[in-house]
């Protein structure tokens, strides 16, 4: 899978997309998505993608590649101040979207994928821009000048 967004017009440009890595080709037809799609991650027949403009993150059914199905589109706040969604990583019945402007890392219980809940937000996480889960610790890349790495400890999330 691959999202990638154009200008204009902002409201059909954005999409996701599956591709054939054997023959490189599309499979299927993009799915059409709010400006902006940023990072994917996939738990089992279920795609999370970040939107970085509509603070957003989107659950997609893959069972079928060739027609992709839209489950929920959650509105990310980070303790109410937007979130400009930009690296996931899941694990279970979590995923966990740096909020790249806002300093924060927002959690999400991600259990049933078509009623996605809020489940907590851990602030002071400057710019994260990556995010990988190594055991059980959250490892953040943050784009500050110089660079920064945050673990944070998930059982403590």
């Amino acid at each position: 899978m691959t999202s990638g967004s154009e200008s204009n017009p902002l409201g059909s440009s954005s999409t996701v997309q599956v591709i054939n890595e054997a023959t490189m080709t599309l499979v299927g037809s993009p799915l059409v998505v709010a400006h902006s799609p940023q990072q994917i991650a996939i738990e089992g027949t279920v795609a999370y993608v970040t939107i970085f403009d509509a603070s957003e993150l989107e659950s997609i059914d893959i069972s079928n590649p060739a027609s992709l199905q839209p489950l929920q589109v959650m509105p990310l706040t980070a303790g109410n101040q937007g979130c400009n969604a930009l690296p996931i990583a899941v694990q279970g019945n979590f995923a966990y979207i740096g909020c790249y402007g806002q300093a924060a890392i927002e959690q999400l219980n991600i259990a049933n994928p078509a009623r996605m809940q809020a489940a907590a937000v851990l602030s002071g996480i400057s710019f994260p821009q990556r995010l990988t889960i190594a055991g059980d610790s959250l490892l953040v890349t943050g784009a500050t000048t110089g660079g920064q790495v945050y673990r944070i400890d998930l059982a403590r999330f």
